[in-house]
């Protein structure tokens, strides 16, 4: 069964989560998907935040209580070394969610304008078995904690086979960002990069649409409009989360204790959507001028850096490296510099111990990070969210993936929010940090124009 297939199937299937490869060689090759979870945990904003990212010596709330999620060191590498000889993943997500960027960022205006205010810190969503879709032989397995387990998920997804629906489409309210108030914040975050109070500030504007469209409708033609190897479709019930996001927060191995980060920073636009084997003379000319520009290498050496020292907090002392620095990598429309990042944990490093390290990801927030967190509360308008927090999983032996949760939309009712961004430095232009934003939202209105072109669909 491939993707598509599965797709076109579930639907709005209850506690639906759909990690997504994409079919992207590489990462992108294999996808999970479960539904009807067995266990939910939730954790609630907290009630009176400390100041924006202000560093403890130990764990404390929303982050501490990610413990919970730690899989005790049961005989699991057994299940791993049986999942790798069929040529799965050794990690298999057990728990799917999100830690929301407000979580220990939180924004200090809680007005109408703002993400809900019961919007959790972060959620978990347990699933006793999952599908998993490997899309470049396609071939798809079920992998579950007991036979009954396997058996609810595959009546689940050829039930919904069987099934569809045909819907029509309804007409769609943009709320489109007012350009002078971001153009307003960028020269402040100029003004503060003058002053030497910080390097670097990453900056963000939101879009607001009105319609009807079910959220799974409109991921569906968001993954058809932007190929990622993170992508991601979370039902929570109350609201949805439609991810497309390419950047990877981290994966920590539970049996190597290996930690890898892969930091974007640095955007230029494409004219085409090929792969880099294959592109155009205008795109490869483009890839060029990313990788000399001052101002997008500047902005990538930064965060590299701030990621290094992040990892060192949890580092076995000399393992941190970089490797494959500030690689290009096209998708829709534009393409990035991306570098990775690793290390070897210390032993009694734990999950928690790893997000309190890295959190909120550096890539979206500055440097220095607790100047550039307390700067975007004081420039922004609103509270990110989900947005710039992470989407990924814990798998069933302690390991995890995530990713950073930009090219974002969260749906409420009928409200839909985006959210675009990107980093200011030194060298910025304030006209060019404005049309990036606009580059970057392209991916949702490509999608919402497909259902202009298209307005029946069958789910």
């Amino acid at each position: 069964m491939s993707s598509d297939q599965v797709l076109a199937a579930l639907g709005d299937a209850k506690g639906v989560a759909w990690l997504d490869g994409n079919g992207r060689p590489g990462r992108g090759r294999f996808s999970f998907v479960g539904a009807d979870p067995v266990d939910v945990q939730r954790m609630p904003m907290p009630r009176f935040p400390k100041p924006p990212y202000a560093r403890a010596p130990e764990l404390w709330g929303p982050l501490a209580s990610l413990q919970a999620l730690e899989t005790p060191k049961a005989a699991t590498h057994e299940l791993s070394e049986r999942l790798e000889q069929h040529g799965l993943p050794p990690s298999i997500p057990r728990w799917v969610g999100f830690v929301a960027y407000d979580a220990t960022a939180p924004h200090r205006r809680h007005d109408a304008t703002s993400p809900d205010p019961r919007h959790p810190a972060w959620y978990f969503a347990r699933y006793d078995a999952m599908l998993v879709i490997d899309d470049e032989y396609r071939r798809s397995f079920i992998v579950a904690d007991s036979i009954n387990a396997g058996e609810r998920l595959h009546a689940l997804v050829s039930r919904q086979c069987a099934e569809s629906v045909l819907r029509v489409s309804a007409p769609i309210e943009v709320r489109v960002p007012e350009p002078g108030a971001h153009a307003a914040a960028i020269d402040a975050a100029l003004r503060e990069i003058a002053e030497g109070n910080l390097y670097q500030v990453n900056l963000a504007r939101r879009w607001r649409i009105r319609s009807q469209y079910s959220p799974w409708r409109l991921w569906r033609r968001l993954r058809d409009a932007s190929p990622v190897p993170f992508g991601a479709y979370l039902n929570i019930g109350d609201f949805s989360i439609l991810s497309r996001t390419m950047e990877l927060f981290f994966c920590w191995s539970a049996r190597t204790r290996v930690l890898q980060t892969r930091p974007i920073k640095g955007t230029i636009p494409l004219s085409s959507n090929v792969p880099l084997d294959n592109t155009p003379s205008k795109d490869r000319a483009s890839y060029l001028e990313l990788v000399r520009d001052d101002k997008e290498r500047a902005e990538h050496t930064m965060i590299v850096d701030l990621m290094r020292n992040d990892l060192g907090r949890v580092a076995v002392p000399g393992t941190v490296h970089v490797a494959d620095r500030m690689t290009v990598e096209p998708y829709t429309k534009l393409a990035h510099l991306v570098s990775t990042v690793s290390c070897r944990t210390r032993e009694q490093i734990t999950l928690a111990n790893v997000f309190e390290a890295l959190f909120p990801p550096g890539s979206v927030t500055g440097t220095p990070k607790i100047r550039a967190v307390r700067l975007i509360d004081e420039l922004e308008s609103c509270r990110r969210g989900v947005y710039t927090g992470c989407v990924g999983y814990v798998g069933h032996d302690g390991s995890a993936t995530f990713a950073v949760a930009i090219r974002t939309a969260i749906q409420r009712g009928c409200t839909l929010d985006y959210f675009a961004g990107g980093g200011i430095v030194s060298a910025s232009l304030v006209a060019r940090e404005l049309e990036e934003t606009e580059l970057k939202a392209e991916v949702l209105f490509d999608a919402l124009r497909d259902f202009e072109r298209h307005p029946l669909d069958e789910v």
